[in-house]
């Protein structure tokens, strides 16, 4: 009888294990023979499900993009959710949010060069300010924040913020513990509450 494979689940093992590697060592690192050997199999497996290597980084980008966008999208839901609580999700405040962040700097280089990439990441940055605005709107609603609030202006600057503290801890760590990520946050959101 011959063994069932659940393709699905094979798929995202490939993409898992790019990810790991995207993380680690870059997206120049990235080839179907070395997934192919982290996987246990061989290269046959990996072109089995992906065409070429931009087809399995898009793969993989569309992934770890879908999982964040989940997890924001269940937060924005919530009605006890606040700027801060998106703010944490998106900070490298995990050891999966540094491999995520990245992941995500390594095809923000991508995206100058290839328009799929470049749109869905545009469109990545897009959904977190619109989540930032909702939540800003929030606040001024519940009278946290001055109805003046340019909600759309203070979503892009906590967005800018979160970008480059996600930015630092990737690329140098330690500077910037969980903590003090969260102080930074806190501080702007204090300036909006109390302007």
């Amino acid at each position: 009888m011959p063994k069932v494979v659940d393709h699905d689940e094979r798929r995202e093992t490939v993409v898992s294990l790019t990810a790991k590697l995207i993380a680690k060592d870059g997206i120049g690192a990235v080839s179907f023979k070395g997934i192919a050997d982290a996987a246990g199999s061989s290269t046959a497996i990996v072109s089995h499900y992906f065409a070429s290597k931009k087809d399995l980084l898009h793969h993989t980008y569309r992934s770890i993009l879908g999982r964040s966008q989940r997890e924001q999208a269940a937060l924005l839901d919530s009605p006890d959710s606040g700027v801060l609580d998106l703010a944490e999700a998106l900070l490298p405040l995990r050891p999966e949010m540094v491999s995520a962040w990245r992941i995500s700097i390594e095809f923000f280089s991508e995206a100058m060069t290839d328009p799929e990439i470049k749109r869905e990441w545009e469109a990545n940055l897009e959904s977190a300010i619109s989540g930032f605005e909702r939540l800003f709107d929030r606040m001024i609603a519940d009278g946290r924040a001055s109805p003046k609030l340019d909600s759309r202006q203070a979503a892009q600057e906590m967005l800018a913020l979160v970008r480059g503290i996600g930015t630092e801890v990737a690329v140098s760590g330690g500077r910037w513990p969980p903590e003090l990520q969260r102080d930074a946050v806190r501080r702007m959101l204090a300036g909006i509450e109390s302007a």
